[in-house]
């Protein structure tokens, strides 16, 4: 026989009451995990940007610097003779792009990128919804 809405007892209610809270929990339970999952996912993206980036630098520095050097040496000959001023303008080159992909690897794995953002949100709505219910 189904009981009228109206008619239910306090005993009821907070039966009822306590399964909804157990529910909504399990629910926040399994969102909160879901966007964990994806946010260790991007952790590690990030961390392969920051690898990757680190070794191409590298890597670029050295496949491609002695070239480079010959090339802005025989540019700048005339203004600086010395040996050791295209070495270090190629230097500096390559550093800041290494520095920029590691930086870009850094921003992926700052704390606020990987917070739970819907998650935190979606308690602060349950909260908020409770809170109005118990009113």
């Amino acid at each position: 026989m189904a009981v009228n809405r109206d008619e239910r007892t306090v005993g009821t209610l907070l039966s009822d009451l306590t399964h909804d809270l157990t529910q909504l929990f399990r629910n926040e339970l399994h969102l909160a995990k879901a966007e964990m999952r994806g946010k260790i996912e991007q952790a590690g993206t990030g961390m392969k940007s920051m690898a990757v980036g680190g070794i191409l630098a590298f890597a670029g520095a050295l496949v491609l610097l002695q070239a480079v050097v010959i090339g802005v040496d025989a540019i700048i000959d005339r203004w600086w003779p010395q040996d050791w001023v295209a070495p270090l303008l190629v230097g500096l080159v390559v550093l800041l792009i290494g520095v920029s992909l590691l930086r870009r690897g850094q921003r992926n794995l700052e704390p606020r990128q990987l917070a739970p953002q819907r998650t935190t949100e979606s308690l602060r709505r349950d909260g908020q919804l409770v809170r109005e219910h118990v009113k």
